[in-house]
């Protein structure tokens, strides 16, 4: 295809743009990629792109890596809403760049329930996603060479957003010894450093780049661990260490609502509110509630920084969908009959992931380790075959037995075919690992490097069981005998 002078010059400046892509590129980087951007970079394009020159367009890929959710009834309140308002016939009118104000007052009824005290409507912006939100956030705060600490292991794509504005991320490990937390003096110790480091580096910009923000997940993806009541004076150290050094919390609820045990329920940092104006609230309705084809999701932080951010948004898109903001309202509304609802339905669906999990204990742990009624379930479905995998595979293990508190993820520990040979393929590191499963078998998971594991003596993959439960099982059953042939 000819190429006439435009498109060359578009090309000279992006030159990916001439690769076959299966998905959107990340982009250029403004500075160049860290060498920790770089590292969850390769393992999701192996992920997203590599494995696909091994596959054939008759195959069904058999994708145990996405992060759609499970699939489920709609919402009810969700049609009921919606269609009362396509009966007033308003549609010709632009929602308001700050949302609808009926709208938000109903999410400001719903944050006061959830221990977000004294909100008010100026606080609050609705955007397209929760992923949305994020970027809109670092957008308002990041100048060239700001830095955005990540702890890890964490949500791959969030990675890339800070450096393509030309910030820098840096990662900090969250200690398994700790409980999966921070170790708060090295935590001190890296803001210090990194601060101390872009002052001697960085003189004669008009500004001293420092550490501005930190990405805080609670629930966290790909854990699946959460910060609930048994935290709160860790959670109140941290924030006064980010106080402290003027660092903006990003909080990230938006699996607030998938957390298992109720008893376990993750704490909204804005809570504590003393801390109130550094930390801003991402909430969505995406994955706990099945409704990732809406996009939608809003923002709760300091006044602000909510007007910055709600100019960017007027600039870039000028409001969010009437139909999107309506949805959100009729999910996080606290009228009595809609939370006795909103509690049943979130009871169900999480049920579907918890019978779901069995099957990955099942395949990994053997029958022992689950409920009855699945393993009648699956006796059932795999019929003649049940008593071969019915011990489980001393191959594979759910990482240090780390069994999810929510979400829809489970981290499996594959170490032990390190050094072993796959289609005649050493196996050094996850991503051979990964392309070598997919090539004879066309299964597809998650490897740690793109979700920035800490260890890369490990080979961990981000297994996902949010599908049917007879698709997950023989998914699960396919991979199950893929590995017993390489043992």
């Amino acid at each position: 295809m000819k190429i006439d002078y435009v498109h060359k010059e578009l090309i000279s400046r992006k030159p990916y743009l001439l690769e076959d892509n299966f998905c959107p590129n990340v982009g250029l980087f403004e500075y160049g990629k860290s060498e920790n951007v770089d590292k969850v970079l390769y393992g999701a394009n192996v992920y997203r792109y590599d494995i696909y020159n091994y596959r054939d367009d008759e195959d069904r890929i058999k994708n145990l890596g996405g992060g759609d959710p499970i699939q489920f009834k709609t919402y009810k309140y969700i049609n009921k809403d919606i269609n009362s308002y396509l009966k007033k016939n308003k549609l010709n009118d632009y929602p308001h760049t700050s949302g609808d104000e009926e709208v938000k007052n109903k999410l400001i009824d719903y944050l006061k329930s959830i221990g977000i005290s004294d909100v008010n409507e100026e606080e609050l912006l609705i955007t397209a996603s929760t992923t949305h939100g994020y970027s809109l956030i670092l957008k308002s705060i990041i100048r060239p060479h700001d830095v955005v600490i990540i702890p890890t292991p964490t949500y791959g794509l969030f990675v890339y957003e800070p450096e393509k504005l030309g910030g820098r991320v840096e990662f900090i490990e969250l200690h398994e010894d700790k409980n999966w937390k921070l170790d708060l003096k090295e935590f001190e110790d890296l803001i210090i450093k990194i601060n101390k480091d872009l002052k001697n580096k960085y003189k004669d910009l008009g500004y001293t780049p420092r550490v501005v923000s930190i990405y805080h997940q609670n629930p966290n993806n790909p854990l699946g661990i959460t910060y609930s009541k048994k935290d709160k004076k860790y959670l109140k150290d941290f924030l006064k260490i980010c106080e402290k050094y003027k660092l903006l919390v990003i909080d990230d609820l938006v699996y607030r609502d998938s957390v298992y045990d109720l008893d376990d329920i993750s704490i909204p940092l804005a809570s504590f509110k003393e801390y109130k104006d550094c930390v801003i609230s991402l909430f969505g309705i995406s994955k706990s509630f099945s409704l990732a084809a809406l996009r939608t999701g809003f923002i709760h932080g300091n006044k602000y920084i909510i007007q910055d951010i709600r100019d960017s948004l007027f600039i870039q898109m000028d409001s969010i969908s009437m139909l999107s903001q309506i949805a959100l309202s009729s999910v996080f509304n606290n009228d009595t009959k809609r939370v006795e609802y909103r509690e049943k339905f979130l009871s169900k669906i999480k049920q579907k992931y918890l019978d779901n999990l069995d099957i990955i204990k099942f395949f990994v742990n053997g029958e022992t380790d689950i409920s009855s009624r699945n393993k009648r379930r699956i006796k059932r479905l795999l019929k003649g075959n049940y008593n071969k995998y019915k011990d489980g595979n001393k191959d594979v293990s759910i990482y240090h037995n780390l069994i999810p508190k929510s979400g829809f993820f489970i981290l499996l520990d594959f170490s032990k075919f390190k050094g072993k040979k796959i289609n005649r393929k050493l196996i050094k590191n996850d991503i051979d690992f990964l392309i070598e499963i997919y090539k004879c078998s066309k299964i597809k998971f998650l490897p740690g490097n793109s979700f920035a594991w800490n260890n890369t003596d490990d080979i961990i993959g981000r297994i996902t069981f949010s599908k049917p439960f007879e698709t997950l099982l023989f998914d699960f059953k396919s991979l199950m005998d893929v590995l017993n042939g390489f043992k």
